[in-house]
Order: C-alpha cells, then structure tokens, then sequence
C-alpha cells in the first residue's frame, strides 16, 4: 500500500430532512454517523448555524429523516456537492437549508483605453 492511496478518504453525500416542512440539507463528511450527530447535537444545544433548519428545529420539533445519498472518491470523482444540492433544490429558500451560492460580480472602469477592476 503507497502513502497517497492510504490517506484517500471517500465522501459520502448525505441528506437531513425536516418531516413537517419538508426543507432539506445536503452535506458531504468522511464520517456522517458523526456528523448528522454534531449536527443534532447543535440543534439540541440551540446553536447550529444554520438559522433557518435551527427555527424549523426549535418551532416544529426534532422531526429529522437522514440519507445517505452516494459515495465517492473526491481525488478520482471530484466535488459532487453541488451536484446534490442543485439536483435535491436544497439551495432554494424554500426547499433548503444550504445557502444559495453567491454569484460574484465586478466593476469595470476605464481609465485612459486601460480596463481596472473595482
């Protein structure tokens, strides 16, 4: 066994979904059992930071169901996050609780025929 293969961890892609209000998150962790664990933890403890699956928590109940979605190796497979959470609309306001990704924008000036970026 070489160093480079013994380090290589797989992903697993895995899904919480609140019952009542049917809004999901999609994570990735080489050990889900803990994280939907930290994760339940945080929202017992009323700290999670997720706001909006934290209100859900605190309004409507521990009322969880949890997936796991798909294994992969992230050296040979990529990131296949975004994948999920675009697939599972995790990241629209009203279904999800992952944050929708930002779509960065930048000013351009011209000063003198010459481009800068703000």
């Amino acid at each position: 066994m070489d160093f480079y293969n013994y380090n290589r961890s797989l992903k697993t892609i895995y899904a919480i979904k609140h019952n009542k209000t049917k809004r999901i998150f999609v994570g990735q962790s080489a050990n889900v059992e803990n994280a939907i664990k930290l994760r339940m933890l945080r929202l017992r403890n009323g700290n999670d930071t997720n706001e909006k699956m934290q209100k859900d928590y605190d309004e409507f109940g521990n009322d969880f169901s949890f997936y796991k979605l798909e294994e992969y190796d992230p050296y040979k497979d990529g990131n296949k996050l975004s994948m999920w959470t675009s697939k599972l609309k995790a990241d629209d306001p009203e279904k999800g609780y992952n944050k929708p990704k930002k779509i960065e924008t930048q000013s351009i000036t011209f000063t003198n025929g010459e481009p800068e970026v703000e």
